[in-house]
C-alpha cells in the first residue's frame, strides 16, 4: 500500500496530459528530444548532471529541444521544473505491454514498436524531432517505433566494460535493443570506445559511436593527508538485493576486524549512498561505529574533506581521480573492482581487507609515497575522460552549420 500511494505521490500527470493535448492541437518541432529516468536529477542543485552541460550548448546555438522526464515509480526523487513530464504516456505504456498478448507480436522490439505508434497518432500526432538523446537505454525502442528516421542516441553515464550487458551481450554481440533500434552511442573518450570494438564481433559500433566528451570541472590536485577522512562510496542500490545484503555484512566485518586500526590511527569513515539507494536495503548498522557517519552532503564537499577514497567498485574513482584523490578498490565478493586496472589501467591495483589497512599505513607513515599515487591517480584521469567537444557533438546530430 506505500508504495502505491508513493507511486501516486511521485506522477504529475495534469501537466503531462497537458503536453498531449499541445501535440494534437498543434505542431511541435525541435531538433532534439532529451529523455531520462528522475532518478538522474542528482547533482548538488538537484539537477541531470549528465544533460545540463548539453542544454547549454544547445541554448548558446539556438539549437531547439525538449526535455521529457521519466517517472521514478518505487521511492521518491526530485523533479525537474525544466522538464515535461512524461508520466501519462509512461503509464499508458506500461499498461499496454501488459495487456497486449505477446504471442502477436515477433518480439519485444516489434511491440514496443506497435505500442508506440498507437500512442504517436492518438496522442503525439504533432510531435516532431531530429535526434533523440537517453540516458540508460531508456524507452529506445518505444522512440525508435515513434519515428525510425530520427536517431536515437545514448549518453554514457557510468563506465563501460565487457561484461556490461547494456552493451555487449554474453556472445560479443551488439544487444538486440541497441543494433535493432539502430542506437548511437556518445562517449566520454576514444578508451571506452575502444572497448566497444574489441569486444564485439561486428564493425557496429566502429560507425555508431561518437567521442563527445564530457564536461569536467577543473580541478587543482589539492589533497591534504592530514585530513584523517577516508570516503567509502557504497554500492547499494537495489539492483541485486541479495548482493546488497552480502556487501552489508561483508563492511561490517571489515569495519569489527579493523576498528581498532582507525581509532588508534584517528580515522574517519564517511560513507556516501548511492544515488539510487532504497530504504529497504538497511545499512544503518554501518553507521554505529564511533569512527564511521552517514553523509548527506556532496558528493563534491566529501571528496573536499577526504584524502583516500574506497570502493567495490564505484565510479565515483573518477572523481576522486580528478582531485588527485587515490581510490583502494576492494577486491571482495562480488566485487568488480578488477575492471578498473584491466580496462582503463588504474594506476593502484585492487587490494583485500588486509591489503587495503596496509596500503592506508603506507599512506599516513610515508608522505612522499601517497604523493606519487596521488600524481598519477590524477593523470590517470586525464587519459580516461575527454572535455566536452561541441563540434563533435554537432557533426553526431547531423547539424553541420551550427559547428562551422
Amino acid at each position: 500500500m506505500l508504495k502505491k500511494i508513493l507511486m501516486l505521490k511521485n506522477l504529475k500527470l495534469g501537466r503531462s496530459f497537458l503536453f498531449c493535448v499541445k501535440n494534437i492541437l498543434k505542431k511541435n518541432s525541435y531538433n532534439i528530444l532529451f529523455y531520462y529516468p528522475a532518478h538522474f536529477n542528482r547533482s548538488e542543485s538537484k539537477k541531470n548532471e549528465f544533460f545540463e552541460p548539453l542544454y547549454e550548448i544547445c541554448d548558446r546555438h539556438d539549437i531547439s529541444y525538449l526535455i521529457l522526464e521519466e517517472p521514478v515509480l518505487d521511492r521518491a526523487v526530485t523533479r525537474s521544473d525544466k522538464a515535461v513530464p512524461f508520466d501519462f504516456i509512461f503509464l499508458i505504456i506500461l499498461v499496454l505491454r501488459k495487456i497486449l498478448p505477446a504471442k502477436h507480436f515477433k518480439d519485444f522490439y516489434e511491440k514496443e514498436s506497435y505500442i508506440a505508434d498507437k500512442i504517436k497518432n492518438l496522442l503525439l500526432r504533432k510531435l516532431q524531432y531530429d535526434n533523440v538523446i537517453v540516458l540508460s537505454n531508456s524507452m529506445v525502442g518505444f522512440f525508435h517505433g515513434m519515428d525510425k528516421n530520427a536517431r536515437i542516441f545514448d549518453y554514457q553515464h557510468g563506465i563501460i566494460y565487457p561484461s556490461h550487458d547494456g552493451y555487449i551481450s554474453e556472445e560479443k554481440r551488439v544487444p538486440d535493443h541497441i543494433y535493432k533500434n539502430s542506437v548511437n552511442l556518445l562517449l566520454y573518450s576514444r578508451l571506452f570506445k575502444e572497448i566497444l570494438i574489441e569486444y564485439t564481433d561486428s564493425d557496429y559500433y566502429k560507425n555508431h559511436t561518437y567521442v563527445i566528451g564530457k564536461h569536467i570541472e577543473k580541478h587543482e590536485r589539492k589533497v591534504n593527508p592530514e585530513k584523517k577522512n577516508i570516503l567509502f562510496s557504497l554500492q547499494i542500490a537495489g539492483d541485486e538485493p541479495k548482493r546488497d545484503r552480502n556487501w552489508v555484512k561483508v563492511i561490517n566485518r571489515f569495519l569489527n576486524r579493523h576498528s581498532e586500526f582507525f581509532t588508534t590511527n584517528g580515522l574517519k569513515i564517511i560513507f556516501k549512498r548511492h544515488p539510487r539507494y532504497s530504504p529497504e536495503y538497511d545499512d544503518s548498522s554501518l553507521y554505529n561505529f564511533k569512527f564511521t557517519e552517514l553523509f548527506d552532503g556532496t558528493l563534491d564537499d566529501a571528496l573536499e574533506n577526504c584524502f583516500i577514497h574506497i570502493t567495490l567498485f564505484s565510479t565515483v574513482v573518477f572523481d576522486a581521480a580528478a582531485r588527485g584523490i587515490p581510490t583502494l578498490l576492494w577486491n571482495t565478493t562480488d566485487s568488480k573492482a578488477f575492471l578498473y586496472q584491466e580496462y582503463y589501467k588504474y594506476p593502484i591495483e585492487p587490494l583485500d581487507d588486509d591489503k587495503i589497512i596496509g596500503k592506508i599505513s603506507e599512506y599516513l607513515e610515508k608522505p612522499g609515497r601517497y604523493e606519487n599515487e596521488s600524481e598519477k591517480v590524477f593523470d590517470w584521469f586525464n587519459y580516461c575522460y575527454t572535455p566536452l567537444k561541441e563540434n563533435t557533438f554537432f557533426e553526431a546530430l547531423n547539424l553541420p552549420e551550427v559547428a562551422k
